[in-house]
């Protein structure tokens, strides 16, 4: 099966050997995105809601380019500094997907878990 990569112009360029999004037949894998804007720079930092806004910025940009939208997402993984932040972080991305499509935590699946080893403080 062919490998397609993915690239947004909307998200700041991925670094090393990354990509945006890779499509392998069908489905579309779109690499973990964070608070970034598209130079690079932080965006709301010390605000879950503006940094989940981001994120979903920097995930719906890649699916846009591949011709896609959130309604096609299956399943989602958040990793987040404080699991606690969770319910702030979800308003905010429905809030940015909605009215457009529908929320990015499907039925289908999905899953949070806090992790602070993998963020800074902001």
């Amino acid at each position: 099966m062919q490998k397609q990569v993915i690239r947004a112009d909307k998200v700041a360029p991925p670094g090393g050997a990354y990509s945006h999004a890779i499509r392998v037949g069908d489905p579309l894998f779109i690499a973990g995105q964070v608070a970034l804007d598209v130079e690079g720079k932080l965006v709301g930092k010390g605000d879950s809601a503006a940094q989940t806004r981001q994120a979903m910025a920097n995930i719906q940009a890649p699916l846009e380019a591949a011709g896609a939208i959130f309604d096609n997402v299956v399943t989602n993984s958040e990793h987040l500094r404080d699991r606690h932040e969770r319910q702030t972080g979800h308003a905010a991305g429905v809030g940015a997907v909605s009215q457009r499509t529908v929320p990015y935590v499907h039925p289908g699946g999905g899953k949070a878990t806090g992790q602070p080893r993998f963020h800074g403080r902001d």
